[in-house]
């Protein structure tokens, strides 16, 4: 039975059906918590497999007005003009969208007849695990115009009365509309200052300030790449660190923006800056020549402490509220776990770059899987997925229930590979990161102890040539 037609028995005594629609949609309300991806699946005319490609709407929001102007066929000149030229390049070269050539520059005109699309919805819901749901966009044309139209314009009318059965059933399967509203979005970074905001800039080579209200500097995004955070509203300081190149936000007192290195020449010439620079010159030339050597390489410290203080704050954070999935997956029954989490996900494009220096060609980013493993949990032996050539797991949390002290050193879970037919166990503190070729090399994990718990993201990697689904 149906949503609608479940709620419909608590009706059941009123007789008018426009009225009793309207109870049933009167119950429900969009999702503010909502992280939605659009993804492209675009025809190999050689005969392998379709490349597919998903776009994130928090990073790239213009491509709302066009999946609602390919919904109701309505507006779709001014939703292709409104791609900005260097997305519209990049979506042309995917093979999604025709340009104009004669245009002055790159615009979009009109989709590829042949592509199909669709949406990918991240929710989180009360007192209950989060989701991420995909659907197909023609199979579901009418929930996804309400459902685009109320994002493209926050104050819309939460009548769903008008809508059809089916179409009320898709949006709260997806998670699109609840009945409860979720907890709080848990913003990154905090908006008040940490105590240690000073650490946490003291290796950056760059800096960017981005106010109150203000969009994320076109700087920075091009070094984000693809994915962003969940920003909260008050000031900004995005920071670019000096060895890994990884980027960071963090707040900082109001009374202390003014005061801030911003100019590279100068913040090149600080010693924890330079210091950090030449030890991470150091670690990639030794990682290079390890991975060649072992197939595989140990990255410790690849989150600099003080952020990884910040970011470890972070997923403790995501527990509680239910932004991580159930507990129990397909692969590992004590997980739980979380497709491209927003903060984390937003270090993937910068890592694919320090990757890419060491295996010795050029990786291109797929996607990334925060998982939190609790005590019991096994990781059964096995390789990865296509999407998985190359795995950097980055070990972010360690947790030990006997600890009375939460900063106490906890004992690695050890990562086992196996390596020309030998067992080689790899040990991790938090911040450090393996590399390693996912798809050729079995790995594994015996079961982690009582009263532990660990929270890793596996970041995946493909060549540049890869033509398969990234997702």
């Amino acid at each position: 039975m149906s949503y609608a037609e479940n709620k419909a028995v608590k009706y059941a005594t009123t007789t008018d059906i426009d009225m009793k629609k309207t109870m049933i949609a009167g119950n429900l309300h969009l999702n503010p918590s909502l992280i939605l991806r659009v993804n492209f699946k675009v025809p190999n005319q050689s005969g392998q497999s379709d490349a597919e490609y998903d776009y994130s709407l928090v990073r790239y929001p213009v491509l709302k007005k066009l999946v609602l102007s390919q919904c109701s066929k309505k507006d779709r000149t001014n939703a292709y003009r409104a791609i900005p030229p260097e997305l519209a390049t990049e979506l042309h070269n995917n093979g999604i969208v025709l340009l104009n050539t004669l245009a002055d520059k790159p615009e979009a005109i009109n989709l590829n007849e042949n592509i199909s699309i669709s949406i990918t919805v991240f929710s989180r819901h009360l007192n209950a695990p989060s989701r991420r749901m995909v659907y197909d966009l023609n199979a579901h044309i009418e929930a996804s115009i309400w459902l685009f139209s109320a994002l493209q314009d926050q104050d819309v009318s939460n009548d769903l009365s008008q809508l059809s059965t089916q179409a009320i059933d898709t949006l709260l399967e997806t998670g699109a509309v609840v009945e409860d509203l979720p907890p709080a979005s848990i913003m990154y970074p905090l908006p008040q200052a940490s105590d240690h905001w000073v650490a946490e800039l003291e290796t950056a080579e760059q800096i960017f300030i981005q106010a109150a209200g203000d969009p994320v500097p076109d700087k920075v995004l091009k070094l984000l790449g693809r994915q962003i955070p969940e920003l909260s509203s008050s000031n900004i300081i995005w920071s670019c660190d000096a060895g890994t190149r990884l980027v960071h936000a963090c707040t900082v007192p109001e009374s202390n923006l003014a005061a801030l290195i911003t100019h590279s020449k100068q913040r090149s010439a600080i010693e924890t800056v330079k210091q950090r620079k030449q030890e991470w010159k150091q670690k990639i030339s030794v990682a290079k020549l390890t991975y060649r050597r072992n197939a595989y390489a140990t990255l410790v410290g690849v989150i600099a402490p003080a952020q990884q203080r910040s970011l470890q704050t972070h997923v403790r954070s995501l527990i509680t509220p239910g932004y991580f999935g159930p507990v129990g997956d397909t692969q590992v029954d004590r997980r739980m776990s979380m497709h491209n989490e927003p903060v984390t996900s937003s270090l993937h494009h910068r890592l694919a770059k320090l990757v890419s220096i060491i295996v010795g060609e050029k990786v291109l980013a797929t996607y990334c899987f925060l998982g939190c493993y609790l005590a019991g949990s096994v990781l059964r032996k096995h390789v990865d997925r296509p999407q998985c050539q190359y795995n950097l797991s980055l070990v972010i949390d360690m947790y030990d229930e006997t600890n009375k002290d939460e900063n106490e050193t906890v004992d690695p879970w050890p990562i086992y590979l196996e390596l020309k037919n030998k067992t080689t166990p790899v040990n991790m503190a938090i911040g450090d990161g393996l590399l390693y070729k996912g798809t050729d090399i079995k790995h594994w994990r015996d079961e982690l102890p009582k009263g532990k718990r660990v929270i890793a993201c596996f970041y995946h990697f493909v060549n540049e040539d890869f033509d398969g689904a990234i997702s």
